[in-house]
C-alpha cells in the first residue's frame, strides 16, 4: 500500500473484528521491528466503539520479533543506518 508520497511502500494492516485487533497490532509491531519501517494500522468506528466479549487470547501462540537491545558501548558511536552483518543497528 502506498501510504506516503513517492515510491515508498509502507505496510498497512486492517483488523476485521474486535478479536482480530490484538493479532493485527502484534503483527504490526513485528513488521516494524523486522523491517525498520512505519506500519499503519487502520480500524473503523464500528470496531472501535463496539462492546464485545472475546475468547481469552492464548499468548503462547503469539510470535514476537525480538528487538535489538544495545549493550555496553554500543551507543558511543551510534549510527542509525550503519551496515552490519545482521542488518540491525548494532
Amino acid at each position: 500500500m502506498f501510504s506516503a508520497h513517492g515510491d515508498v511502500v509502507r505496510p498497512v494492516l486492517a483488523p476485521t473484528t474486535v478479536a482480530d485487533t490484538f493479532a493485527v497490532t502484534v503483527e504490526a509491531f513485528n513488521i516494524a521491528e523486522e523491517y525498520q519501517t512505519p506500519v499503519v494500522v487502520l480500524s473503523d468506528q464500528e470496531i472501535a466503539q463496539r462492546k464485545e466479549t472475546v475468547d481469552p487470547i492464548d499468548t503462547s501462540k503469539v510470535r514476537i520479533v525480538d528487538r535489538c537491545v544495545p549493550g555496553d558501548g554500543d551507543l558511543d558511536r551510534y549510527v542509525r543506518f550503519r551496515d552490519t552483518e545482521s542488518g540491525s543497528a548494532r
